[in-house]
This record gives structure tokens, sequence and C-alpha cells, in this order.
């Protein structure tokens, strides 16, 4: 299980290691465009759901417990990519 972290700890929720993974890349390539979105995300406590909005001013870390790419094929992450990034 790894950890997304959206300005402090405080803000912080677990997300397993390879959504996580998924996640680095689609939120590196939103960003490095400066293209600000919504992420939502289920709590693993079961309390709900949490929203962060994304944009380049706001620091962010992903913090996974294992290789991030790890089960990962070289093919995976380029379709992964294009199917949340096509449009709606």
């Amino acid at each position: 299980m790894g950890r997304f972290i959206y300005d402090t700890m405080a803000n912080s929720v677990d997300i397993d290691d390879r959504t996580l993974a998924h996640l680095r890349i689609v939120v590196m390539n939103k960003l490095r465009r400066t293209e600000a979105f919504m992420f939502d995300v289920e709590v693993g406590d079961g309390s709900g759901r949490r929203s962060f909005w994304m944009h380049p001013s706001v620091p962010i870390a992903l913090r996974v417990c294992r290789p991030a790419l790890q089960g990962y094929t070289s093919g995976t992450i380029p379709s992964l990519y294009f199917l949340r990034s096509a449009p709606a």
C-alpha cells in the first residue's frame, strides 16, 4: 500500500501500489501540460471519498512501498495513459 500526500501529511490517503504507479504517470503528464484537474479517491477506512484539486502550484508526493512499476508490462503503461487522457 502506497500513500498519496497532498500538500501535507494531514492531507494524505493510502492507495494500492499498482494504482498509485498509474496515478503517478497520469498526474505527471497532466501537470507537465499545466492542466489542473480534480482527483477523487475512496478513503481506505470506509469513511467516504476525498477530492483533491490537482494544480502545478500545490505540492504533492506519491510514496510507493514497492517498486512503482512492478507488475506492469511495457505495453500496459501507455495503454492506461491513453485511456485516461482520452476525451470523455
